[in-house]
């Protein structure tokens, strides 16, 4: 896994988003549907209840190395629950490794099996980094990514961005662009954020394409309150994206006071 067909997606190349992102696909699919994720590797048919068993080696392995890597107990839960096809991805992969013994009907004992994918996981830590829960759930298919990758790059961010865009907000992926992410952008440009200052925005908080429209109108809303006039709203919006996600009642509007004020008056008038 670890080649040179990864490294330029995955270490800030992306010269051609587009063209790596379906060969990443691609290659996806072949090995998500190669040999062992139907219970058969070329000729000889797996057994029911080895494969059952080395399914729930594999599930194991993955949850344990997920909760070594930082989430919760419920996080890691989640994500199982959400990962069938990579998890009979790492039983394809087990067969794959230890080929001779599966011929001869040998089963795998649990050392066997950890030993094989905790070098391959760890070695999809190193590419994918923040993303990998995402690369996990979303397998064998990243056409989520795909998508918001060119609807980032048509908001004009940078080819060089766009890793640390989805290591910083890795939700991005799952984010669905009709539902969420397309209607955040028209809401925030109808409220004045114009169309040049998106690079810089998603650069600096990528978390503002993940807003809902109560949360930003509810944000909006209190601005005004503030006396902020309607054409000042867009340019506080995109300078200080931020302030969409604090609360208004525990955060904002305690703190709505004469420094609160002159603060954005400064952003507004600089």
């Amino acid at each position: 896994m670890r080649s040179a067909k990864f490294q330029s997606f995955t270490r800030g190349g992306f010269s051609d988003s587009r063209t790596q992102l379906t060969f990443l696909g691609k290659v996806f699919f072949c090995q998500a549907t190669d040999s062992g994720v139907n219970g058969s590797f070329g000729s000889k048919v797996v057994a029911p209840t080895v494969l059952e068993a080395e399914k729930e080696e594999a599930k194991t392995v993955l949850t344990l190395f997920l909760k070594k890597k930082g989430l919760c107990n419920a996080a890691a839960s989640r994500t199982i629950k959400k990962s069938d096809h990579f998890i009979r991805h790492l039983v394809s992969r087990l067969h794959s490794v230890h080929k001779p013994r599966h011929l001869v009907e040998q089963e795998l004992t649990t050392c066997d099996i950890r030993d094989a994918l905790i070098p391959y996981l760890e070695s999809l830590e190193k590419e994918y980094g923040n993303a990998l829960v995402d690369v996990v759930e979303s397998f064998p298919s990243p056409l989520a990514k795909e998508k918001a990758v060119e609807f980032l790059l048509d908001l004009r961010a940078s080819n060089s961005d766009i890793p640390s865009i989805f290591s910083r907000s890795p939700q991005l992926c799952r984010s669905s662009l009709s539902e969420n992410i397309i209607p955040a952008v028209a809401l925030l440009e109808s409220l004045g954020v114009e169309k040049k200052k998106w690079a810089k925005l998603i650069k600096v908080f990528p978390f503002v394409l993940r807003y809902s429209r109560q949360k930003v109108k509810t944000t909006v809303n209190f601005l005004y309150e503030m006396g902020l006039p309607t054409e000042s709203v867009g340019k506080i919006l995109a300078e200080f994206p931020q302030i969409i996600g604090f609360s208004v009642e525990d955060k904002l509007r305690p703190t709505a006071c004469a420094e609160a004020f002159s603060h954005f008056r400064v952003l507004v008038l600089s």
